[in-house]
């Protein structure tokens, strides 16, 4: 609701004005973006560079992300080893996973990351414990 002061009538020495309450033409929205409103999507993924080696990362838009990587402007690492293929990637429930998920996997030997990559099952233990890719 806005406020209105309209003028009513005048004399020589003073002006009187009425106020009303009116509805406004349009509505303004505030309500921010599905995607703050339900929360943002946190993924763990595993590329393939050109070289074929993998890389490990964790985004919050991950088209987005991927979108950087081909272009070159997402890191360093792979700015160096273009093309990148996505070969595995897995949503989290909080960016706090996502980043402890993604140091877990940069800390497997690239056997067991294949075998992740090949449809192993992801077991990660929270608290420091870490546990190897299962066949």
């Amino acid at each position: 609701m806005a406020i209105q002061h309209e003028r009513c009538c005048s004399s020589a020495h003073s002006t009187f004005f009425v106020t009303r309450r009116v509805q406004p033409a349009f509505k303004l929205d505030f309500r921010p973006a599905l995607a703050y409103t339900y929360g943002a999507m946190h993924v763990v993924y595993i590329l393939r560079c050109g070289d074929g080696t993998l890389y490990t990362g964790a985004a919050k838009d991950l088209a987005r992300r991927l979108a950087q990587h081909a272009a070159g402007r997402a890191s360093r690492y792979t700015r160096a080893r273009l093309p990148v293929t996505l070969l595995w990637s897995r949503r989290e429930r909080s960016w706090s996973h996502a980043l402890q998920t993604e140091h877990w996997i940069k800390q497997l030997p690239r056997s067991a990351k294949d075998a992740l990559v090949h449809g192993a099952r992801l077991r990660v233990r929270r608290g420091g414990t870490r546990q190897r890719a299962r066949k």
